[in-house]
């Protein structure tokens, strides 16, 4: 396995969600439109985030977006807990004591 990492230029993507919108069916699967489409004027961000991510998992793996079909790969959004002081708020675990 790779490293892989990728960047894409937002303005791009703003042209083809303004202008090909039907596109962005066959690119993503419905979760991700759902995720960016929830972004409002700031879905073309959340578009170019995850195609660069996408990108930047096929080059990691060695096959590239192009190697597979769009539908092959996707992204998902966890939410997760964390139980350890943050060193960012220096709060102490946000985990219930009873967990």
């Amino acid at each position: 396995m790779y490293v892989g990492v990728d960047m894409v230029k937002a303005a791009r993507w703003e042209r083809i969600c303004e202008k090909f919108p039907s596109r962005l069916e066959k690119m993503f699967t419905e979760e991700e439109r759902a995720h960016c489409e929830s972004k409002g004027k700031n879905k073309a961000y959340s578009y170019a985030a995850l195609w660069a991510a996408r990108e930047a998992a096929g080059k990691a793996l060695g096959i590239g977006i192009l190697g597979s079909g769009f539908g092959d790969a996707y992204l998902s959004w966890t939410c997760l807990l964390y139980t350890s002081p943050s060193p960012r708020d220096g709060l102490l675990s946000r985990m219930p004591s009873s967990a």
